[in-house]
């Protein structure tokens, strides 16, 4: 993810029969979800059962819901990866479709 990326790209990706879509963002969560076209991408995506996960691109820490950005995304329900990398992020994830989870079950153990 980057600050002018365009909301055709985002919903691009999400419609394009994904199952999981990792968000790399920047800071502690930050994205440009004031732009109600991304927001409406990931509410949609999360509607339809897409699991989104967001993690942050620093080396320590991870998207935090006590700023506004951070708690916006997980209003939408779009999941944190707390202080996941991207490597544990897409084992996790692979492995739990791999397994057959619901949605939910992933939702519950990410």
């Amino acid at each position: 993810m980057f600050p002018m990326i365009m909301p055709e790209v985002v919903t691009g990706v999400l419609n394009s029969g994904v199952q999981a879509v990792i968000i790399e963002a920047f800071g502690a969560g930050n994205l440009p979800v004031n732009r109600p076209e991304i927001s409406k991408a990931f509410k949609d995506a999360c509607d339809k059962g897409i699991i989104l996960v967001v993690r942050t691109q620093c080396l320590k820490g991870g998207v935090n819901a006590l700023y506004a950005v951070g708690k916006q995304l997980l209003d939408l329900g779009v999941i944190s990866a707390a202080d996941m990398t991207s490597e544990a992020c897409v084992t996790k994830i692979g492995y739990l479709l791999g397994k057959g989870y619901s949605t939910e079950e992933i939702k519950k153990l990410m």
